[in-house]
């Protein structure tokens, strides 16, 4: 799996996934806790798929759902990144901010400076390329279902507007 630059924050790198991380993603993904929002939990043979798709996505574009590595432990946590939906709704066509950690990695930040770093690599690249006539906008989720990831993403923005600012300018 190759991939582009790693990002960094004062605590974390944002990188291409590698194959070590499928173990401890793949547990990730089996706990409910974890889970508890999504469809269903992942058998490891789906965690590895989703890697495999996650990794792929990177290479392509160079941005996606990045592999979060603690860097003092250099243990992975998880993914923090953009992406975008496959589905049609009424804040699409977006750039989706993205994250799923594990749970002895929750209420310490870590969403938060992983998306604040992704959403400025996100401005950035897009300022620079030009590439998408659409003017894609960065989204999160809301409803019940989102009302635990909310909190991130009202600490990274002002708004709590279901659209943000354009990410190309």
């Amino acid at each position: 799996m190759t991939g582009r630059p790693d990002l960094l924050t004062a605590r974390l790198r944002l990188r291409q996934w590698e194959e070590s991380d499928r173990e401890p993603f793949a547990a990730l993904n089996a706990d409910p806790e974890v889970m508890r929002y999504l469809p269903t939990r992942l058998t490891r043979a789906q965690s590895d798929g989703l890697v495999d798709r996650l990794a792929a996505g990177i290479t392509e574009r160079g941005w996606g759902l990045w592999c979060v590595v603690r860097l003092d432990t250099g243990e992975p946590i998880g993914f923090t990144g953009l992406s975008v939906p496959r589905f049609d709704g009424a804040f699409t066509p977006c750039v989706e901010v993205g994250w799923r950690l594990a749970r002895v990695s929750w209420g310490q930040g870590f969403a938060t400076e992983a998306a604040r770093a992704a959403l400025d690599v996100a401005s950035v690249r897009s300022a620079s390329r030009r590439s998408c006539p659409s003017r894609p906008r960065a989204t999160v989720g809301r409803g019940p279902s989102w009302l635990a990831w909310g909190w991130c993403m009202t600490r990274r923005t002002t708004s709590t507007t279901r659209r943000s600012p354009p990410v190309s300018r």
